[in-house]
């Protein structure tokens, strides 16, 4: 039988606030109509790209934000780095900031006062661009060479183990059948 928190045992859930800000924000001198993607712990990676792929093909659109918060963040990322794989010469600004989330919990015995907790949840945007941006900025990452990054190679590689002795007594019995068949 799982037991209650103590938390939820003498307080219920409140008023729950949160202090969000346009990703665009984090950002100087961005137009207004620049696409910004919300990416969120449900959603699905092949979703996403789709739409991005679309978007980005588009010669007008020369800008992309992409944003996601706590367990979004890897999934952000990775967006981030597929796209950048797709198109190349993308340049990057990365900003990292937190999201505050102010929880009032109501106490249920009137001599409990009334609680407010803050959780300050990790985020990340990241701007990629067609066009230069400037160098100088705090996060940024200019396109990948394509002579300095390596090819990765999905191949197998040999393993210089040694057959366990099963295998080997077995192959040796195979091997002493198959002269014996001759």
């Amino acid at each position: 039988m799982a037991t209650k928190s103590v938390l939820s045992e003498h307080y219920e859930k409140g008023e729950v606030t949160v202090k969000d800000k346009d990703p665009k924000a984090d950002f100087k001198d961005l137009p207004d109509n620049i696409l910004v993607v919300r990416v969120k712990r449900g959603s699905k990676v092949k979703n996403i790209m789709g739409f991005v792929e679309i978007t980005m093909k588009d010669e007008n659109n020369r800008q992309l934000v992409f944003s996601g918060c706590g367990d979004a963040i890897e999934k952000t990322i990775t967006c981030v780095e597929i796209t950048k794989t797709k198109f190349k010469d993308l340049h990057q600004i990365t900003r990292l900031s937190v999201l505050s989330v102010v929880e009032f919990w109501e106490p249920k015995q009137p001599d409990l006062d009334r609680l407010q907790v803050t959780r300050e949840i990790p985020t990340v945007s990241i701007l990629l661009s067609k066009d230069p941006l400037d160098s100088s900025e705090l996060g940024y990452q200019a396109p990948s060479n394509k002579e300095s990054s390596p090819k990765k190679s999905f191949k197998r590689k040999k393993t210089t183990q040694r057959p366990r002795k099963d295998a080997e007594a077995e192959s040796s019995t195979r091997e002493k059948a198959v002269k014996e068949e001759m």
